[in-house]
């Protein structure tokens, strides 16, 4: 079976060029560049001229005619042809379509919770329009795009971008002719999820009562997961939670007791706040609610130094941030309300008891947070 073979020819309107002098002369002055472009151009149904010769040798407005003769047999006897058919183009060449592209982004995903940087790569011109969009399940608009969808860069603002979600950035470049169009695919960071956390007791009193809250099942590809931990009372507002311990750790579980800071015989609503954290940033909080019962030391200053005191020995003596800070807060309790609020206790504390009470505390917290410090440099 015969195959189709296939011959171009072009020149400009108004000359009797042939093909090969359409572009008057080979890129860069290697003439073995446009040679091969040109016999491959002729046994090819397609024809792609490179846009660097077409830039180099041509200029706006300038007219090509592009002609095509398709043969079907070799035309050799006793075979019938061969029989051809021919068409035509005119081509008008019109202002260059702009060179657009994005600026590489470094591989991986990203947190959603984070600002989204985009820029369009260094070599799009200033002088051409721009407009960015968003394939997914929002859509990119001034409200969430800073300074705006028409900058060459823009930052999408924190929470517009669903967790766990794959998007297609594109960036349309527009010419007073022409417009171009560049892609990129973002990977938004999947949250941690799957787990729960639970508190035990579920009710209790200011400084005597010990809250143990235990995280379970957390699951994420972005391992490890590191946790914190801390309280808000009265509303639940997770913007407000302040972790307790500065930095987080992979203890899935925390001990802790809600300090004295309201009248005596008050009953308190408290939600212990759990924040699970991935490598990348992304973290899930949830919170369990506990009632607690405002209370206060019983006996006179020495007494109520001395059980602090000994809390926070223990504290030292196992080597516990969790535990360090839990007694270090019931201290400092005990120590602004024995003293700014003794008033409404039945009776004022002596001064001598007052001095006594904030000695002996002061000591026993400056004691726990230099043991604590040299058994984790130890380690």
């Amino acid at each position: 079976e015969w195959q189709f073979t296939y011959q171009w020819s072009c020149s400009r309107v108004g000359s009797d060029d042939d093909f090969s002098e359409c572009f008057d002369v080979p890129l860069d002055g290697n003439t073995e560049d446009l040679t091969i472009a040109y016999q491959h151009y002729e046994s090819t149904a397609a024809l792609s001229y490179p846009a660097e010769f077409i830039q180099q040798y041509a200029e706006v407005g300038d007219q090509f005619v592009f002609s095509l003769t398709v043969k079907k047999e070799p035309g050799v006897p006793g075979v019938p042809g061969p029989r051809t058919s021919s068409a035509s183009v005119t081509i008008t060449l019109g202002e260059n379509t702009p060179l657009v592209g994005i600026a590489p982004k470094e591989g991986g995903k990203y947190d959603s919770s984070q600002r989204l940087f985009l820029d369009a790569a260094s070599f799009v011109p200033t002088s051409a329009s721009v407009e960015w969009s968003v394939e997914g399940d929002v859509t990119l608009t001034n409200d969430k795009v800073s300074p705006d969808v028409n900058s060459h860069s823009i930052a999408i603002a924190a929470g517009t971008l669903t967790p766990g979600f794959t998007y297609t950035f594109y960036l349309t470049a527009t010419s007073s002719m022409a417009s171009a169009v560049a892609s990129i695919s973002i990977e938004m960071n999947d949250l941690p999820s799957s787990g729960s956390c639970y508190v035990s007791p579920s009710s209790g009193e200011t400084l005597s009562t010990i809250f143990m809250m235990n995280c379970t099942g957390w699951e994420d590809t972005d391992t490890p997961l590191l946790y914190e931990f801390g309280y808000v009372v009265s509303t639940l507002d997770f913007s407000s939670f302040s972790p307790l311990l500065r930095t987080p750790s992979n203890a899935a579980t925390f001990k802790l007791s809600v300090p004295d800071g309201a009248e005596e015989g008050d009953e308190l609503d408290v939600y212990i706040i759990a924040k699970v954290t991935d490598k990348l940033g992304g973290y899930t909080a949830v919170a369990s609610h506990v009632s607690v019962n405002v209370t206060f030391p019983s006996g006179d200053a020495a007494a109520i130094a001395s059980s602090m005191v000994s809390a926070l020995t223990d504290a030292k003596s196992l080597g516990s941030p969790e535990d360090a800070v839990t007694s270090s807060l019931l201290a400092s309790s005990v120590l602004n309300s024995g003293v700014a609020n003794s008033r409404r206790r039945g009776r004022r504390l002596l001064a001598e008891e007052t001095s006594t009470l904030r000695e002996s505390v002061v000591s026993g917290l400056s004691g726990v947070v230099t043991g604590i410090r040299i058994s984790s440099a130890s380690q």
